[in-house]
């Protein structure tokens, strides 16, 4: 399900390329005290995202959409509380918010990270 409108394009990062990164620039000397900026290999937003994933990984699934509005109302059915105390919250933050700075400098210092949604999705599939 993907909650609200999420138009924002992401850069999503495979775990793995991330514990990679991380492990890296632990073992870098010139990463030391940078704060550096990790973006996956492409910009999909939730939905994009979602439709590749769906039909590899889960494709007796549907994917829908609801508003806030209509979350809002669920969530105070019963058994409900963690999508009115973490879930909304959480999906409301990234309609606000956007990537930050630039990974040029972590991609030099550290390698770019290069496992696409659909890679993931494949290789999750797979095990």
């Amino acid at each position: 399900m993907i909650m609200g409108n999420q138009p924002t394009p992401w850069h999503w990062i495979a775990g793995d390329d991330y514990a990679a990164i991380v492990s890296k620039a632990f073992a870098t000397p010139a990463a030391a005290g940078k704060t550096l900026y990790i973006y996956g290999p492409e910009a999909l937003t939730f939905e994009e995202a979602m439709r590749i994933y769906q039909p590899i990984c889960a494709p007796e699934a549907r994917i829908s959409k609801m508003s806030f509005r209509m979350l809002r109302v669920i969530s105070w059915m019963p058994g409900r509380g963690e999508l009115r105390h973490v879930g909304l919250p959480v999906m409301k933050y990234f309609t606000k918010v956007q990537e930050i700075g630039e990974p040029f400098e972590a991609n030099a210092l550290l390698g770019t990270p290069s496992t696409t949604v659909r890679a993931w999705s494949e290789k999750r599939k797979a095990s």
